[in-house]
């Protein structure tokens, strides 16, 4: 078997007294205690870090050593990069690590026994070798077990194997062999390839026949979600499919030859799109659904394409779908794509799936004779839409067959027709625009409309309508802008919006979402990629998934913010219960009052407390950081809700404790990396992105103080703030400001 050797039979040789300092120790700068030696200049920060957090409470002597320590025989190799040990002997401790990282995480272990009261007798060790300490299938180790794929494996069984490979050997130091072909060999892990449809693209099973593991699959992307999903399932490796993974240590772990699983994805086509990169605070290593997807031939969803293939500029409004020279021309152009495509080696039906020709950005549908006639007979603008559609695959499908013509029900366009078919090769991306994100996409708790005149109620019947018409059908869903004001769907929206495309049968979701990740997004995201696995989940399911997301995130401190999101949702409860909101909002300023500023009145200094013991108990510094830029989202949301009633009221004690709570939001997003208030608001996280988008009130990032916010940024929502209205003041039928 694979053992590990434990930190705790080194011990005695390792561990000295921190009492007795090394000759060779640095001297110690002024900023932290007496009381704390260093190995070296790598253990100051986590000093000081203590130092300051501790105070007069720290009572024992430490010793801070990061990576190798020879003078005291401390050996970190074998620990993984957030890895430490905390040992005691008397009053002294020594808080050994293989980085800062683990360092960090040790100390601020240490700080909260010392705070709580707990006993500073320690012999901990955390992330010393593997995660799992022996792993046997069926009762054999795995180091018996050898990988088989068949010659015909493609791209993406070839990739599921490699990352089976590389798992396994993360998670217990297994290095298994990988070879083409399949053998009899009593100890395997086969990769098996499945003509049973389904299992979808996406879907697997696995099963063991004797001592064989088999993972099968259809040749496409089963094959990696087998892999990840059988690592989650039976070694209880969460996360793999998307977002921070985390796999918890085990001594043994044996898989046992009755094990046998199968899964199929809610969806043929799931893509969380989050427009901007997701940021080095909740980074991950793991591929997301979207990367998996995009390695292998598949529909995605269009987003208007029509620009491509029309000769002349239309960026104004749509084409003429009833003029014949313009379906010439697009088909014509399609046609000579296609034609150097298929000249270039590519295949219909199988490399080239789908052609993007989607609606421009706008509801500026023609209103020429034929196009009105179109809409008379048909009750739509997707009549025409539909129309040139079933034209184009009709004509162009004779000569590059099995090829998907994909369009949009989108603005002006989102009623299916009526008195017409929908041809077997038109793909029909439905979009939920203008729709109420305040309620479930069911409709059935709208009770008002949005700004746009409609509610859930219409949105539900239009899907049903195209669903009627076709089987091809995906959902464009919007939840957009998400910045440091932004509106809380995981409580009690999101779970249900889940199980009503499921349970229409829509093919596809696309699930739209611009964030920068100043609230829960992150969670959001996770919640996302488990419930297209698990699209049965029950309500008690959905909240212990949530609860283990927002600890993995957070630390210690987690169920703090799980209780700040109940309050968040309760702070929009009093608005939605009489009112209707849709997706698109302001970064800065709310166009519609989605919350209720009264119970920022009562409720913002518990609030603002709960996030603030989230930050002071994370277990990590990444921890800290995600938590206090959920903070910046709380204080600027506190200030933009509170501020001119306290500024009507004359109450000059509030507005400065406001204009500090801003200037806290403002500093901290400086830490974090952010430049809030210059001219460019820029993030350099990841390849870049901003934090100001198309609907900003003014140029530039955000105001330099809550004053200047209130006399530049949310004048459009001041009468809202001031008399506790829901609903649009000054906007047009779209939510455009006139």
């Amino acid at each position: 078997m694979i053992r590990i050797r434990r930190f705790s039979a080194l011990a005695a040789a390792l561990i000295m007294t921190a009492a007795a300092a090394s000759s060779c120790a640095p001297s110690r700068p002024e900023a932290y205690s007496p009381k704390i030696t260093v190995s070296s200049s790598g253990a100051e920060s986590a000093a000081v870090w203590l130092t300051e957090r501790l105070g007069e409470s720290l009572t024992d002597e430490l010793y801070l050593s990061v990576g190798n320590d020879a003078s005291r025989g401390i050996d970190t190799e074998n620990f993984e990069d957030d890895g430490y040990f905390l040992r005691s002997d008397g009053d002294s401790v020594v808080i050994a690590a293989k980085t800062a990282v683990g360092l960090d995480i040790a100390a601020r272990k240490y700080a909260r026994a010392v705070e709580q009261g707990a006993p500073t007798s320690f012999d901990t060790v955390y992330h010393e070798g593997y995660r799992i300490e022996s792993l046997t299938f069926a009762g054999r180790d795995i180091s018996e077990y050898a990988i088989e794929y068949p010659a015909a494996a493609g791209r993406g069984m070839r990739f599921a194997v490699s990352e089976l490979q590389s798992k396994l050997k993360e998670a217990c130091g297994a290095e298994l062999s990988a070879a083409e072909g399949i053998t009899k060999r009593e100890c395997a892990i086969e990769f098996r390839i499945s003509d049973d449809e389904s299992l979808s693209e996406d879907g697997y099973r696995y099963f063991f026949e004797d001592r064989r593991l088999v993972i099968e699959s259809s040749n496409k992307r089963g094959s990696i979600y087998g892999v990840y999903r059988f690592l989650r399932n039976e070694c209880g490796w969460k996360q793999l499919t998307f977002g921070d993974d985390l796999l918890e240590e085990s001594d043994h772990l044996d898989i046992p030859a009755d094990t046998a699983a199968a899964e199929t994805p809610a969806f043929d086509f799931f893509r969380l799109w989050m427009h901007y990169e997701y940021d080095e605070l909740f980074d991950s290593d793991v591929p997301d659904p979207e990367t998996l997807r995009s390695m292998y031939p598949s529909i995605s969803q269009p987003s208007h394409g029509m620009s491509r293939w029309v000769d002349e500029e239309f960026s104004g409004s749509q084409i003429c779908y009833t003029n014949e020279d313009t379906y010439a021309s697009v088909r014509d152009n399609i046609a000579d794509y296609l034609a150097a495509k298929v000249a270039s080696g590519s295949v219909p039906g199988v490399d080239i799936l789908s052609l993007d020709i989607a609606q421009s950005d706008n509801p500026d549908f023609c209103k020429c004779k034929d196009c009105t006639a179109m809409f008379s007979k048909t009750g739509s603008n997707s009549g025409a839409v539909v129309d040139f559609a079933n034209r184009l695959s009709e004509e162009l499908n004779e000569e590059y067959p099995g090829i998907y013509y994909q369009i949009f029900a989108y603005w002006g366009n989102n009623a299916p027709p009526k008195r017409m078919t929908v041809s077997e090769y038109v793909h029909v991306t439905f979009c939920t625009d203008l729709c109420c994100t305040a309620h479930p996409a069911d409709g059935s708790l709208c009770t008002g409309k949005t700004a746009a005149g409609v509610n859930n109620k219409d949105y539900a019947s239009w899907l049903r309508g195209w669903l009627d018409l076709t089987e091809n059908v995906y959902v464009w869903h919007y939840y957009l802008p998400q910045h440091l004001l932004q509106y809380n769907v995981v409580d009690d929206v999101l779970l249900r919006d889940f199980r009503f495309f499921r349970e229409c049968g829509v093919k596809g979701v696309f699930y739209n979402a611009d964030t920068e990740g100043f609230g829960v997004e992150q969670i959001r995201y996770q919640l996302l990629a488990e419930l297209n696995w698990r699209p049965d989940m029950t309500d008690e399911e959905y909240e212990a998934l949530m609860c283990e997301l927002l600890e993995k995130e957070y630390g210690e401190g987690w169920d703090c913010v799980r209780d700040y999101i109940t309050m968040w949702t309760k702070a929009q409860d009093t608005r939605r219960t009489n009112a209707c909101w849709h997706a698109i909002g302001g970064n800065k300023a709310m166009w519609d009052n989605r919350i209720d500023p009264y119970y920022y009145d009562t409720h913002s200094g518990e609030m603002i407390s709960l996030v603030e013991e989230a930050i002071r108990l994370a277990s990590s510094e990444l921890q800290q950081k995600r938590a206090e830029m959920l903070s910046c989202h709380i204080y600027y949301t506190t200030v933009y809700t509170r501020y001119y009633r306290a500024e009507a009221a004359g109450d000059t004690a509030l507005m400065n404790t406001l204009e500090g709570y801003y200037a806290t939001a403002m500093d901290r997003l400086r830490r974090l990396g952010y430049n809030p208030c210059g001219d460019d608001v820029y993030a350099p996280f990841r390849a870049g992105y901003w934090i100001t988008t198309w609907d900003s009130t003014t140029s530039g990032g955000y105001a330099k103080t809550a004053k200047e916010a209130a006399e530049t940024d949310w004048t459009d929502a001041k009468g809202n703030l001031l008399r506790g209205l829901s609903g649009f003041i000054g906007m047009n039928e779209y939510g455009v400001k006139e």
